[in-house]
Order: structure tokens, then C-alpha cells, then sequence
């Protein structure tokens, strides 16, 4: 038994074949002993066989011709025979499964009898105890395996409902993509817009700016000229009379009497009625004069030219 004591899982498990071998042994046996069950167990101390069978009693006078014969079968000297040839041929299995050579300890006498009836019935109550506990134990398996199909439809739903819910998520974020992509490009596009009116803006500002430069530079100098030309007109003017009157044969009373309107009106009022001069006459007096003024200020226009020519030169 101490062999056992540390050994792991997988080593009992080579009894497997041993115990095989055991079974077609005893029935070679012990062929009228017709085995219905043998169960392994490794979940105890050390791995061991039950094997539960019928032993068959032929050619019975009485009765059927087969009965079960466990005492004809059975008997105190073939119970010893059974077991020394069943020993020697489980350590031979036993050793050739583990590479082995050990030895069996000695049959101790009395460890053998028979069944009492009354221990038969305990022993049948038990099973049928178990055989109880083993049917509410099935009948726990079945209600499980039902809260199990329960459970695993519920587990189907919520799967389902959560792939709808992933779905809808997804239909979410690409709805919320399309919106924000939709929105940067309208803000792009109306950052370009807004860049191109702005380079509009800076172009015509850069126009106007030119323009009123340009107009700046000629009104300044329409300006500046005109000051000069402002500054110059009293001597024009008067070059005008000196010439006037200088190179002509008027003078400047009759001047005033023909071309300054308060005095003409003055002589007008006073030689009312009057006509002194022939008519002819003073229209070519008048024309005299506009030639002469025509001339003048030709004159000097050239000569003002010729001075701003040089000037600006």
C-alpha cells in the first residue's frame, strides 16, 4: 500500500492494462463464472478492480438446466486456487507495466469468508440506497442540464442583443464620422472661400492703395502747379495791361469804358440816348483790342512755358 503513497495520477493509470489482463485471466480461469461488470478506481488510496458477476451451474437435475451455482462454483479450495494464480499473473502484469521486479507479500489466512444473509441485506439496502441517491442525483443532472439549455438561450439573447447593440454603435460612430467630416469640410471650404475674399480684399486694397497713390501724386502736383500758376497770375495779369496799354494805341479810361461793367454802366446811364461813335467803328475798335489781348496772352503763355520747360528740366 506504501508503494502508492507518492505516486501521481498518470502512474496508476498504467494499472489500466494490468486489470484488463486480470479480467481475461479470471475468465479463463474460472470460465463459468460470467463476469457482468469490472470497474476500475484511481480516486483512492491505490488502484483496485470490482468485478461483479454470475457463476452458472450447467446440467442441473432439478429445475432449470442452468442455475447460479456460487457454491459449486465457488468452494474453499477453488477460491485458493482463483487467487494464487490470479496473484502470480497480476505481479507478472505489474512488473512488465512498470519495468519492475517486485514481489507479492504472503496470503494472510482469515481474510477471506463468505456472506452472511444478513450481511447480504445490508449490503442490498445500501445499493438501493445509493441506487436512490444516484436516481436524485440524475434527476439534479436533468433540472441542471434544463437550467443549463435555459440559461445557454438566455446567453444567446443577450449575445444577440449585444451584437445589435455593437451594430447600432457602429451605425452611430459611422453616422458621427460622416457628420464631422461632413462639418471639416464645410469649415474648409469656407476657409478657402473666406482666403479667396480675403486675397480679393488685399488685391483691391492693393489697387486702391496705387489709385490714391497715383491720385495723391496728381492732385499734389495739380496742387503745387496750380499755386505756382496762382502765385504768377497777378504778374500775368498785369503783363497783360502793361501790354495793353503799353503797345497799343488805347488808353486806360477807354479800357474801362469798354470792358470793366460798373464804369460801362456808369457811361451807359449817362450818354443814354446818345449814340457817339458809329457802330461799325466800335465793333472794329472792340475786335482791335480782343486781337491785341489774343496776342498778349499767346505771348505769354510761350514765354511762361519756355521758363516751366526749364525749370522742371
Amino acid at each position: 500500500m506504501t508503494y502508492w503513497t507518492d505516486k501521481i495520477i498518470e502512474a496508476k493509470y498504467k494499472m489500466t492494462d494490468v486489470f484488463k489482463n486480470q479480467v481475461k485471466e479470471l475468465e479463463k480461469i474460472v470460465p463459468l463464472f460470467k463476469i457482468a461488470n469490472a470497474t476500475i478506481h484511481f480516486d483512492e488510496h491505490s488502484p483496485h478492480m470490482h468485478i461483479i458477476g454470475v457463476p452458472v451451474k450447467e446440467n442441473c437435475k432439478t429445475g432449470l438446466s442452468r442455475q447460479v451455482g456460487k457454491t459449486s462454483i465457488f468452494t474453499k479450495e477453488s477460491l485458493v486456487v482463483i487467487q494464487d494464480k490470479m496473484r502470480e499473473r497480476c505481479i507478472d502484469e505489474f512488473n512488465i507495466a512498470y519495468g519492475m521486479d517486485s514481489k507479492l507479500k504472503e496470503k494472510q489466512k482469515g481474510k477471506n469468508h463468505d456472506i452472511t444473509p444478513f450481511e447480504r441485506k445490508v449490503y442490498n439496502e445500501k445499493v438501493k440506497g445509493l441506487k436512490q441517491e444516484i436516481s436524485n442525483l440524475e434527476n439534479e443532472v436533468s433540472n441542471l442540464e434544463d437550467n443549463k439549455e435555459s440559461i445557454n438561450k438566455q446567453i444567446t439573447k443577450l449575445n444577440k442583443d449585444k451584437n445589435d447593440i455593437s451594430d447600432e454603435i457602429d451605425k452611430k460612430k459611422k453616422i458621427n464620422n460622416k457628420i464631422i467630416i461632413k462639418s471639416k469640410n464645410q469649415l474648409w471650404d469656407e476657409n478657402e472661400k473666406l482666403k479667396e475674399e480675403n486675397e480679393d480684399l488685399k488685391r483691391l486694397n492693393y489697387q486702391y492703395e496705387n489709385q490714391y497713390k497715383s491720385l495723391k501724386e496728381k492732385t499734389d502736383y495739380l496742387i503745387y502747379y496750380l499755386n505756382k500758376a496762382l502765385k504768377k497770375l497777378p504778374e500775368f495779369i498785369q503783363n497783360i495791361v502793361e501790354r495793353l496799354f503799353n503797345y497799343s494805341i488805347l488808353d486806360l479810361k477807354y479800357f474801362k469804358q469798354q470792358y470793366d461793367p460798373e464804369v460801362k454802366r456808369k457811361e451807359e446811364s449817362r450818354f443814354k440816348g446818345f449814340n457817339l461813335f458809329n457802330k461799325k467803328e466800335i465793333e472794329k475798335a472792340i475786335k482791335h483790342i480782343n486781337d491785341e489781348m489774343d496776342e498778349a496772352a499767346e505771348e505769354f503763355y510761350k514765354t511762361e512755358k519756355g521758363k516751366e520747360e526749364n525749370f522742371e528740366l
